[in-house]
């Protein structure tokens, strides 16, 4: 990174900080990269594991139980319009009560029309059935970047439902951003979420263009990556390509060195070049040594 002066110490304070706290993804059933990203992770790191379109939840059950004997914090995705039944969510949330999960990432899915009873996150949180299962911490999904289908304001709507359903609960909440391009987006969106909710700070891992322009589109990205490009062909490189640092450095200076060296930002990592290869990114980065 940038000469040790006073501002360019900051950023890397907060590059660094950042990285030590990430967090990223692991697929299911990708087991035997677990020994590997506990080589290069600190103990404890949450690793979040997606539930997939077309996949029954229950598939992530022995990932997580694997993540938590490595000495990990598993958190599970869970999709509600993916959910086929209620008793399939019942079902779930026992598992992972006896697997001794405590976090879980309450999404609304991408299905039109959905599989089951759910048609969004906050649905997942009537009832008892989260709290009952000891989960203590639950993650919403927030967009610094224009959601593709959904007005701003029903999403705002819809965040407010769930954290006030989560709050009369007495569950903690955290935000886990979309992962865009834009590093202002993000930040303004992380000064305007609620006090009290942690918040991970989305961006692409290691992975080639190709790769990232698919995720990008399919995740409704593409306006703020075609912003990227408009920098150049060396900056959209910088951006997606091998090395995502330049991606978080903006993120850091954006957010302001200061905000990113405190403890209510972390980073969540879209593992989208493989989970092994974005936790060798942050193990640079957390070393404060250039990736390579």
């Amino acid at each position: 990174m940038a000469s040790d002066t006073p501002d360019a110490a900051a950023l890397r304070r907060g590059c660094t900080r950042l990285a030590t706290s990430a967090s990223l993804e692991l697929l299911p059933g990708a087991t035997a990269q677990i020994p590997e990203l506990a080589r290069l992770l600190p103990a404890g790191a949450r690793i979040f594991v997606p539930h997939l379109p077309g996949r029954p939840i229950g598939d992530a059950v022995p990932t997580l139980v694997a993540l938590r004997q490595a000495g990990f914090e598993p958190v599970a995705h869970v999709a509600a319009r993916r959910l086929a039944s209620r008793s399939e969510y019942r079902s779930f949330l026992e598992a992972a009560r006896t697997a001794g999960l405590r976090e879980m990432l309450a999404l609304g899915g991408d299905l039109d029309p959905p599989a089951g009873p759910f048609r969004e996150a906050a649905d997942l949180l009537e009832g008892d059935m989260i709290r009952d299962a000891g989960i203590g911490v639950v993650h919403f999904g927030a967009y610094p970047d224009p959601h593709p289908r959904i007005p701003a304001e029903i999403l705002a709507r819809a965040m407010q439902r769930k954290l006030d359903l989560a709050a009369r609960q007495g569950i903690a909440t955290g935000i886990v951003t979309q992962f865009s391009f834009a590093a202002e987006n993000v930040a303004t969106l992380a000064r305007g979420v609620q006090a009290g909710s942690q918040i991970r700070l989305g961006i692409a891992g290691p992975c080639g263009i190709a790769t990232l322009l698919r995720f990008a589109r399919l995740c409704g990205v593409a306006n703020s990556l075609r912003a990227a490009a408009h920098l150049g062909v060396g900056a959209l490189q910088l951006t997606g390509g091998a090395d995502p640092t330049a991606s978080l450095m903006a993120l850091v200076a954006a957010l302001g060195a200061s905000e990113a060296d405190g403890s209510r930002h972390a980073l969540h990592v879209y593992a989208f070049g493989g989970a092994p290869k974005a936790a060798a990114w942050l193990a640079s980065i957390a070393a404060n040594r250039e990736a390579h």
